[in-house]
């Protein structure tokens, strides 16, 4: 059973610092598959620049606050991890999440129907769809894609958290 159904389990966002070095990724999420846990989204990058020592990864999921302190711990422990970094994910201020989603809506219904804080960019229209980039703080993002999803108009969706 992963840890998004326990009882009291609340969404956080881990940023990490992490050394560029092969086998970081599997690191991190066999400590997380280990414990049960659902990593729900993974950003990394190696550095800015070529040759970069160091680079950052994101990751987002769901725990109680206990397993998600037993997992900042651990991950801490790790020699591939340099800093821990975490937030509550309805509480990151400084977090944003970016969503590519093919929708069944015209564009101009899509853009209005969308609550405030959430921008949007059309990318292309189709006969049958518009493909629009959602940026919004994590939790507002989810609540709009939510109810595409509800309303049938979400097609696809694509989606990753940001946070510095």
């Amino acid at each position: 059973m992963t840890d998004h159904k326990e009882s009291g389990a609340d969404k956080w966002i881990f940023l990490l610092k992490i050394r560029n070095r092969s086998g970081v990724l599997l690191s991190l999420t066999s400590l997380f598959a280990d414990r049960g846990v659902s990593i729900e989204s993974l950003t990394a990058h190696a550095g800015i620049w070529p040759g970069a020592v160091s680079g950052t990864a994101i990751l987002t999921f769901a725990a109680s606050a206990a397993k998600k302190n037993h997992l900042a711990r651990l991950l801490g422990r790790l020699a591939s991890v340099q800093e821990v970094t975490e937030y509550r994910y309805e509480d990151a201020q400084h977090a944003r999440k970016s969503a590519l989603a093919r929708v069944t809506l015209p564009a101009a219904d899509l853009a209005a129907g969308l609550p405030p804080g959430i921008l949007c960019d059309i990318v292309s229209v189709g006969e049958d769809h518009t493909l629009a980039l959602l940026l919004g703080p994590p939790h507002l993002l989810d609540t709009a894609l939510a109810a595409l999803s509800e309303r049938g108009a979400l097609l696809e969706m694509d989606s990753t958290v940001i946070v510095v």
